[in-house]
């Protein structure tokens, strides 16, 4: 059975199981531990209202400390576990292990809310949240995850990927110059191309920034900013050396929001197939893995550290 206690005393092991370090998941525990409180002093796992206050837990609780209970949840984010092999692991019923994943969940969401580590999913909200980070550079890109098949054929039809030639939900995401997500998209079907993204959800930019963009954004154009994108080959001309060094360039910078992207996807729940066939779960498990990639980001023993802006 795992338990916290002694897997922290392994400090590789605790990081691959949940992708932080035992110092950053300490930090986070005591945030977490305030707001779970608040919640489960008035409700049940199930959500359901009590009719007292309740001041502990029972002591025969699988998961009887916060720190079991956000060890709990990191390792199903960051391994995608099947529901049986965590029960197993952590001697519950699968039932439990669902119900014990949707209550934390929500509570780490809310968690990484209140630290300000999560993007900002308004569009419109975005540049304000840049001239508090005081950034000059950002890059926009897409990134998609692939989903279990569904029976239904028209439902196949809008899933399906033709760059992934798979079934795929998709967000568009802007990150920093040192990999912080500032911005993450609504979840849309995987047909649904990264430009039209753009033009239903219209960013708002500060004046004068310089915006980042591969060749699938040409014609997003956001007023008062710079836009730096590599020259599209045509099928009349080709690119001149000038041209294709200047592309080699360019892809030097846009690879920032890739390391970022790899960086959310470290969870593997966001970059196997996700088994969830509900689609707020698929949007809200995106959201708090871009969390808890922010929080690394601003971790100070991370090498992110020395690339700040």
């Amino acid at each position: 059975m795992l338990k916290y206690e002694k897997i922290k005393k392994s400090p590789r092991q605790f990081l691959a199981l949940t992708s932080l370090k035992v110092e950053e998941f300490d930090n986070l525990c005591d945030e977490f531990h305030s707001d779970w409180w608040k919640y489960y002093r008035y409700n049940t796992l199930r959500g359901k209202p009590r009719k007292y206050p309740i001041t502990y837990e029972s002591s025969d609780s699988p998961l009887p400390t916060t720190e079991d209970k956000l060890f709990f949840l990191l390792i199903m984010l960051k391994n995608n576990p099947l529901i049986e092999y965590q029960a197993a692991s952590f001697n519950m019923s699968s039932g439990k292990v669902s119900e014990w994943f949707n209550v934390l969940s929500k509570t780490l969401r809310q968690t990484l809310n209140r630290l300000g580590l999560l993007p900002c999913r308004e569009a419109g909200g975005v540049s304000e949240a840049l001239k508090k980070l005081g950034a000059k550079k950002v890059t926009l890109d897409g990134t998609e995850r692939t989903i279990q098949r569904s029976v239904d054929y028209g439902v196949q039809q809008d899933y399906y990927s033709g760059k992934k030639k798979d079934h795929t939900v998709k967000n568009n995401l802007l990150a920093t110059d040192n990999q912080q997500i500032v911005y993450l998209s609504d979840t849309y079907e995987g047909k649904k191309h990264d430009k039209a993204i753009c033009d239903e959800e219209v960013v708002s930019y500060p004046d004068g920034i310089v915006l980042r963009q591969d060749s699938g954004y040409i014609g997003h154009k956001p007023d008062n900013v710079t836009i730096i994108e590599p020259v599209k080959k045509t099928k009349s001309k080709d690119l001149t050396e000038e041209q294709k060094n200047t592309n080699k360039d360019k892809a030097k910078w846009r690879v920032i929001v890739e390391h970022a992207i790899s960086g959310i996807k470290r969870c593997r729940m966001v970059k196997d197939t996700l088994r969830s066939i509900h689609f707020m779960i698929r949007d809200s498990i995106m959201e708090i893995c871009c969390g808890l990639h922010n929080l690394r980001v601003k971790s100070y023993s991370r090498a992110y550290a020395r690339v700040r802006v």
